[in-house]
């Protein structure tokens, strides 16, 4: 391809990004009132703030506008990144037990409070990219805590790899799914490589030894079991 398309693509993109998708989420779906997030958008911009919360949704937000501060060193890319990061905080840790769970309702009591290993997953990935981009010690702390509750209660001992989920306490539950349309396995590829994931972000601004060979089973187990 001619690098004059490949520069005209990136161009396009990066402009779609920092003009429309980015200011999005600020402008509409931050909720500044409650410091949080609405629940659901329509196609028609109405706000839907009727149903439940996910982790994943603070998560995600967190992962990109932490992304996004460290890349571009906007402030305003920051400033929500930290709203996000308060949000995941404040909303879905559960201090008794450790880990995050997975929804909260529109009164912020929890709806779900299992522990969903794919959102674990999701929270190591965001904390450490939020650690990378502000230098922020507790979110760094927060993400080698989940990595030590996944490594004592998640691991498959049989066959390695990690469980899909889990009850508030940790103990084993018989409806794994992330949702309804899910087949109910014990594992899946879609959690191991976010874990996967997770584990090298974390690995790579906090190097240690137990991360790299937790990281290094789960490629293993990736290429010998999940890969056909």
């Amino acid at each position: 391809m001619d690098p004059r398309k490949l520069t005209s693509y990136r161009d396009r993109i990066e402009a779609d990004l920092r003009g429309n998708v980015l200011p999005f989420w600020m402008e509409r779906v931050a909720d500044q009132e409650r410091g949080t997030f609405h629940a659901a958008i329509g196609n028609d911009g109405r706000l839907d703030d009727a149903g439940p919360r996910g982790c994943l949704l603070a998560s995600r937000i967190l992962w990109t506008y932490a992304a996004a501060s460290r890349v571009y060193g906007d402030e305003d890319y920051e400033a929500m990144a930290e709203f996000a990061y308060w949000d995941l905080e404040t909303r879905y840790w559960d201090k008794e037990f450790g880990g995050y769970v997975w929804s909260v309702n529109p009164d912020d009591s929890w709806a779900k409070d299992r522990k969903q290993v794919y959102g674990q997953a999701f929270a190591i990935y965001a904390l450490t990219e939020f650690y990378w981009a502000t230098g922020h010690e507790p979110a760094l702390a927060r993400a080698r805590e989940v990595f030590d509750l996944l490594e004592r209660h998640t691991i498959d001992p049989e066959h390695g790899g990690y469980l899909e989920a889990f009850g508030r306490d940790w103990s084993p539950i018989v409806d794994m799914r992330l949702s309804e349309v899910d087949q109910n396995d014990p594992k899946s590829q879609n959690t191991l490589l976010h874990v996967m994931e997770a584990y090298t972000n974390l690995l790579r601004v906090a190097p240690q030894a137990e991360v790299k060979s937790a990281l290094h089973d789960l490629v293993h187990v990736m290429l010998e079991r999940v890969v056909n």
